[in-house]
C-alpha cells in the first residue's frame, strides 16, 4: 500500500508538471506547415472561424500572384480557395467580421493603387466586390477592427505617404471619413485595437527630405469621440512593415525593419498604463513583408522577406493570456491555505474578493466548478486528488492558476 500510494503521489507530481508546462507554453512561437504554394510576401492575411486566410503578394519583385489559401489551425493544413475575381495585389489590407473576409487597396503594378474592396463568404467560397475606398488608393495601409467596424487609413501611393483615415462598416456596406492621424503621414505602421480603441504606431514617412524616415510615435484612437490622441512614444527603436496583432486586453507587435536591422523583438501594449512590455523574440531568421492576423487568441504570420529572398514560412504567437504588469500588481501576493485541503480553503492577497471569479479544473482540463467569488473561503465538495484553481477579474482581463491538494 505505501508503494502504491508513493507512486501515486510522483505521478500526480509527474501530471502536475505536465499541465504547468502547457500552460506556461505561452509568450512563445511555433513553426507551421508551411504555405503550400510556393514563397511569399507582401501577402495579406485574415482569420475565420478555425481558419487562417492567406493569399496574393509577390514570390519577389512586382510579379503578383492571385490566389488564396485557407489553413486549419487545428488541423495544420491547408486548402487552396477561390480566387479574387480583380488584380493581383501587393500590401493590400484585410481584415474579418462573423463569416466574412475583406481585402482591399494595394498595388496591382507600378504606378497602380487600388481602391477597389472585395468581401468574402466563407459558407459559400464566393468573393464578391463591395464598395471603394473613399480615398486615394494605396499600399501598405494601417487598419483595426472595433466591433463592426473597421477603420482603415494611411498607407504608401509610390512617392508619397498619406494620413487619411476611413470607417467601413462591414453590415451595411458605408465608408465614412474620419479625422486624419495627427503627426507625419505615415506607411507600413503597426495598428492594433484593444479595449474599445484603436492604435497607430511607427510607420514610415516617404515624403520628407532626405528619403524614408522612419518613425516611433504612438497615437490612439476614440471611435465614440472621433478624436486621436497622442500617446507615449513607443520605447523600442524606429521601426515599420512588421506584424500587429489585436487582442481584448492587449495589443502586440513583432518583427519589421529598424533604422538598421530587421527586428525580432515583440511587444506588448498596455493601454491601461500606456506601458509597453518587452516579451520572447523571434528566433528564427528575421523578416518583413510579412501578412499576419489573430485566430483563437493566437497571432500569424505568414510568409514575408527574409532579406532579398522571400519565404513560405508560417508561424504562430502564444501570447501571456493576461497583462504580465497587471497580474504582477493585482494577483501577485494570491495563496491558498491550507493546501492540502478537506473540505474548504481560504484565499488571501485580493484586495476585493467580488471583484473576482473562479473555476476549479481538473488534471485533464476538464472545469468542474466556477462562481463570482463571495468571500475568501471556498467550500467545495471534491474526491482526493490534484486540482487548478484559476482566479480571474471580472473583465477575464487579469488571472493567475494555484494548484491545489485535496486529501
Amino acid at each position: 500500500m505505501k508503494h502504491q500510494n508513493a507512486y501515486s503521489f510522483f505521478l500526480s507530481i509527474i501530471l502536475v508538471f505536465t499541465f504547468i508546462s502547457k500552460i506556461e507554453a505561452q509568450d512563445a512561437w511555433s513553426k507551421l506547415s508551411n504555405f503550400p504554394n510556393g514563397l511569399r510576401a507582401r501577402g495579406v492575411a485574415f482569420s475565420i472561424g478555425d481558419r487562417v486566410y492567406f493569399g496574393q503578394g509577390t514570390p519577389g519583385g512586382i510579379n503578383n500572384i492571385n490566389d488564396f489559401w485557407a489553413y486549419n489551425v487545428k488541423e495544420d493544413t491547408w486548402d487552396s480557395i477561390s480566387t479574387i475575381p480583380g488584380n493581383s495585389l501587393i500590401g493590400a489590407t484585410g481584415f474579418s467580421y462573423k463569416n466574412f473576409g475583406f481585402v482591399g487597396l494595394g498595388q496591382s503594378s507600378a504606378t497602380v493603387f487600388s481602391r477597389a474592396f472585395y468581401r468574402y463568404n466563407s459558407d459559400s467560397n464566393t468573393w464578391v466586390r463591395i464598395a471603394d475606398f473613399p480615398g486615394a488608393g494605396r499600399n501598405y495601409a494601417a487598419s483595426f477592427v472595433i466591433g463592426n467596424t473597421a477603420y482603415v487609413g494611411c498607407g504608401n501611393r509610390g512617392t508619397s505617404t498619406l494620413k487619411d483615415f476611413y470607417a467601413f462598416n462591414m453590415e451595411n456596406n458605408v465608408w465614412t471619413k474620419l479625422t486624419d492621424l495627427p503627426g507625419l503621414a505615415r506607411s507600413s505602421a503597426f495598428s492594433f485595437s484593444t479595449q474599445g480603441k484603436g492604435y497607430v504606431l511607427c510607420g514610415g514617412n516617404y515624403t520628407q527630405s532626405g528619403g524614408d524616415v522612419l518613425l516611433k510615435d504612438v497615437y490612439e484612437f476614440d471611435p465614440k469621440t472621433n478624436n486621436w490622441t497622442q500617446k507615449g512614444d513607443f520605447p523600442g527603436e524606429n521601426r515599420e512593415d512588421g506584424a500587429s496583432f489585436s487582442f481584448e486586453s492587449f495589443g502586440i507587435i513583432a518583427l519589421g525593419q529598424n533604422e538598421t536591422i530587421y527586428s525580432n523583438e515583440v511587444w506588448e501594449y498596455n493601454s491601461s498604463t500606456d506601458t509597453w512590455i518587452n516579451r520572447a523574440s523571434f528566433t528564427a531568421n528575421r523578416r518583413r513583408n510579412i501578412a499576419f492576423c489573430v485566430n483563437k487568441n493566437q497571432g500569424y504570420i505568414l510568409g514575408g522577406t527574409l532579406g532579398t529572398v522571400s519565404t513560405s514560412e508560417v508561424y504562430s504567437y502564444k501570447p501571456l493570456s493576461t497583462s504580465t504588469s497587471e497580474v504582477g500588481n493585482q494577483l501577485k501576493d494570491l495563496k491558498t491555505f491550507p493546501n492540502p485541503f478537506s473540505t474548504s480553503f481560504n484565499i488571501t492577497g485580493l484586495n476585493n474578493v467580488n471583484n473576482y471569479r473562479y473555476d476549479i479544473f481538473d488534471l485533464k482540463g476538464v472545469t468542474l466548478f466556477q462562481d463570482v467569488l463571495l468571500t475568501e473561503e471556498i467550500n467545495i465538495d471534491l474526491s482526493s486528488g490534484v486540482y487548478f484553481l484559476r482566479i480571474k477579474d471580472s473583465k477575464n482581463s487579469v488571472d493567475k492558476t494555484l494548484v491545489l491538494y485535496k486529501q
